[in-house]
Order: structure tokens, then sequence, then C-alpha cells
């Protein structure tokens, strides 16, 4: 990234060109999800991207566009307490996908075909079906900005670059987040659609089937939250089973 950076000369499509090819090479794709979540890519042999319209980053979710769907990694060795806490269930009851650079570039090189739909109960209704040529999927880094005085300071990973002109940050600032959600070291994955197709506002979901080879590499790397209370015939256990302890509804107000 520094390269580009130094001088405040690139374009917008080198800069996108970057995030894609770091996008594709980590070795660790980390998908932290409430467990029934995880448990239905597994019985589907299926993993869905969303349009965007329920994530907590407001901005962020303004950035999807009508005709793109996507969902988020975390590019990081270890597991994330606030990954844990955000995304694997209120009460502990998650679970973690660790896909593998393998699975991932497969899945972008090698699906020919993906359904659009919206789920109702907790079940994926098909409105429409693309084939090749009628939408792309590519992987693309999150970067980090932090605004000091007229200029941006920028983290990938472990790449800072500091003093991006203004202009220059306007231009690229649809692949940027705050510097407030750098912990999750985020990688996503994102569906584009032909904008000469036209989706329904009705739809908010695309449906990607995995290759059984992809599946089975899958469900040997599934990990329960550290606060699951139990076990589980295949998934494992968190390294930090016993090491951590939060309720965040100890003092909520029960609903009569």
């Amino acid at each position: 990234m520094k390269h580009l950076f130094e001088t405040n000369k690139f374009s917008k499509a080198e800069f996108v060109a970057y995030l894609n090819q770091k996008g594709r090479n980590h070795p660790y794709y980390k998908y932290y999800s409430p467990k029934y979540k995880v448990d239905n890519i597994v019985a589907t042999k299926s993993i869905y991207l969303s349009s965007g319209k329920d994530w907590n980053d407001t901005k962020d979710s303004k950035k999807i566009g009508k005709n793109c769907f996507a969902t988020c990694f975390s590019c990081t060795k270890i597991e994330n307490v606030a990954m844990w806490m955000l995304y694997g269930g209120i009460n502990g009851d998650g679970a973690m996908i660790d896909f593998s650079k393998s699975v991932i570039n497969n899945i972008v090189d090698s699906t020919k075909s993906i359904e659009l739909g919206a789920f109702v109960d907790d079940e994926f209704c098909r409105n429409m079906t693309l084939t090749e040529g009628q939408f792309t999927i590519e992987m693309i880094d999150i970067v980090y900005s932090d605004k000091v005085d007229k200029s941006y300071n920028l983290r990938r990973q472990d790449e800072l670059v500091l003093g991006i002109d203004e202009k220059i940050y306007e231009m690229i600032s649809g692949f940027c987040k705050s510097y407030s959600w750098r912990y999750e070291s985020e990688c996503r994955m994102i569906i584009k659609v032909d904008k000469k197709i036209k989706i329904d506002d009705s739809i908010n979901t695309a449906r990607v089937l995995l290759s059984d080879r992809d599946l089975e590499e899958i469900k040997k790397n599934i990990t329960l939250s550290p606060l699951y209370d139990g076990k589980h015939k295949s998934y494992k256990q968190s390294a930090l089973k016993g090491e951590v302890c939060w309720d965040l509804c100890k003092n909520c107000k029960k609903v009569k």
C-alpha cells in the first residue's frame, strides 16, 4: 500500500486492485455468528451475503449499492473477544467458521450461479437465479481511517500510512471505515449484480452454494463461542473457553 500512498498520486482503480489482491491472500477468514446461522450454512451447503440494510455500522451500510451483497470476515490468526461479543450471539450461543484461503478463492473463482431472495421465518426463499456474466464476486480488504486536521491516516492490517490528502481520501472513502472499527481486521466478500438486472426491494440476500469439498473443509473449522454451554459432536471448543465471561443482558428489563 505504502508505495501507492507516499506521493499522494494513485488512481481509485489502483487502490481497489491493491485491496482486492490483499483480500484474497489472508490465511484466515473468520466468520462470527449466532450458532443457528452457522448450522444453517452447514445444513444448506451455502453461504449468504446481505444487502447491508441491517449492519451495525450505519455509515458503512449506506455504501452498499442496491445491486450489491456482502459478508464480512475477520482476518486474525487468533479468536477475537470483541467479535465474539458483537456477532457471536447475545447469550453466548454462537459459533465461528474459520474459512481457509483456498475455500475463499474457490468461491470467488468457481461460482457459476447464485440465488437472490430473502429469509422468511429463518428459511431462505429464492426470488431469482443469476448465472455467469450476470454477477461478479470479489474480496476486498477494508482500510481504517482517522482524520487529523485536513488529512487522513490510513491503516490496513499492519500497514500504516500518514497524511493522505483530503481529496484523495474522498475518492477512496467507500472502502474505508473509522479507526473505531479497526479491531475487526475486516475483509469483505462482495457480489456485484449487473446494473441492467432489476432487483426487487424485497430481495436482501444472495445465496452461494458451496462445493462438497469446501463444505467438508468448513465443517472441520467451526468453533463454538467461549460462552457456549455444552459440547457439539463436530464443532470445536473455543481456545478462550473458561477464560472470559460476559452477560450483555445482565441488567436488562424483562418484557412481560
